[in-house]
């Protein structure tokens, strides 16, 4: 029996097609997604022993390298170590940043990267649409605590992890569209999965995403499209702004800048320099409990065992030699972002939509984590390293990789 060509080629050489899928699981199913990663690894590892593969370094990988062995090196001298190990663990998830330099190194496999990546934020916003409103509506008849009206109840079933994949899905999306488009392509199925995105980014009720999700497409227009196209999304802003719940929610924020709330005023200004006078080269990765931060501030919000910003929680978990090389971590990573996008204005304008796209969602996931610690959730970690891996210069593509 004569085996498909398409099979041959996969059993040949899965490492690119399984680290799609990948991309694709990690948006909306954490298991799925770090299955299909760790999957990819054992690829990865096998293409590099059969030479079907180089193995990349990346600069960046040495910075990364040296805040892991810090991060196990706290949880070791550290407060709360067997936490600690169970948590410090998700930084293995890190290793995606040299599987994704080596793999993608071409224009059409990092547009093959969007596609995927965009599309599984679609699946995850059809979950959000059909998910959030069922639970919210069984909390509320059950007269759960919080839940005292359908609203506050849809409220909290939004999700951190949920509201960034959608916003940083968007901006794939409408790159995807722009080099659609640019080439000829349908594009009515692309804008399907963007409006299904953005729907599900209102229901999800998480402010910091909404935010980060205008100032990126604002960006997005600026950098690739007519400045008439800003009355986008400005209609949407004033239609929004006019439906009662988004106003009921938008108005709640002034409860984050009161410190006798025990909300994010508290945990950055109060708790975090407490712990970090009290112990200045950190706590230990991943160690920090409701009761430390409850000795510091009785008043703050129960049941919380983070900062709400990575820069305090970084602080406070590995001291300030950690803060500082997180800082460096960063800012190389967002300066190989703006290498790829300077580079992009010479090598053509799907390289340029590409760059954009990157740079963008990048800067979505650095603003959101400064009102959120998202580099401690695994599913956004691996998107981190997904951005991160990429090179600053992609080679020549070929049609047969995926290019438009």
């Amino acid at each position: 029996m004569n085996t498909p060509k398409s099979l041959r080629g996969f059993l040949r050489e899965p490492l690119y097609p399984v680290f799609l899928a990948a991309a694709f699981g990690i948006t909306f199913s954490i298991a799925l997604g770090q299955g299909l990663l760790a999957l990819a690894g054992i690829c990865w590892v096998v293409a590099l022993a059969r030479r079907q593969e180089r193995f990349v370094f990346p600069a960046v990988g040495w910075i990364i390298v040296i805040y892991v062995a810090l991060a196990w090196a706290s949880v070791l001298y550290g407060l709360n170590r067997e936490q600690g190990i169970d948590r410090v663990e998700r930084l293995f998830w890190l290793g995606a940043v040299w599987i994704t330099a080596g793999t993608i190194r071409t224009p059409g496999r990092m547009l093959r990267l969007m596609q995927a990546f965009t599309t599984g934020c679609a699946v995850l916003a059809v979950y959000v649409l059909v998910r959030n409103p069922i639970r919210a509506l069984r909390d509320y008849r059950e007269g759960v605590i919080g839940c005292e009206t359908y609203l506050r109840s849809l409220i909290a079933k939004g999700g951190m992890t949920d509201g960034q994949f959608l916003m940083i899905g968007i901006v794939a999306g409408l790159g995807v569209i722009a080099i659609a488009r640019r080439n000829g392509r349908p594009v009515i199925g692309w804008w399907c999965l963007v409006a299904l995105e953005f729907l599900a980014l209102i229901v999800n009720f998480k402010r910091g995403s909404w935010a980060c999700a205008l100032v990126l497409i604002v960006l997005f227009i600026l950098l690739q499209a007519n400045w008439r196209y800003m009355l986008i999304p400005v209609g949407l802003i004033v239609v929004l702004a006019f439906l009662p719940p988004i106003q009921d929610r938008v108005m709640q924020i002034k409860q984050e800048f009161r410190a006798d709330k025990g909300g994010r005023i508290t945990m950055w200004f109060k708790i975090a320099p407490c712990l970090i006078e009290a112990h200045p080269w950190g706590i230990g990765y991943g160690a920090l409990t409701s009761e430390m931060m409850k000795d510091c501030a009785p008043e703050v919000e129960p049941y919380r065992d983070h900062l709400h910003s990575n820069i305090p929680q970084v602080l406070i978990s590995v001291g300030w030699l950690g803060l500082t090389i997180y800082l460096v971590w960063m800012a190389w990573v967002l300066a190989d972002a703006i290498a790829r996008f300077r580079w992009s204005a010479r090598a053509g304008p799907t390289e340029r939509t590409l760059a954009t796209i990157a740079l963008l969602m990048l800067l979505g996931l650095f603003i959101n984590g400064m009102i959120e610690y998202n580099i401690g959730d695994s599913e956004v970690l691996i998107a981190y390293a997904l951005l991160m891996g990429l090179p600053r210069r992609l080679d020549a593509g070929a049609p047969a990789d995926g290019m438009p």
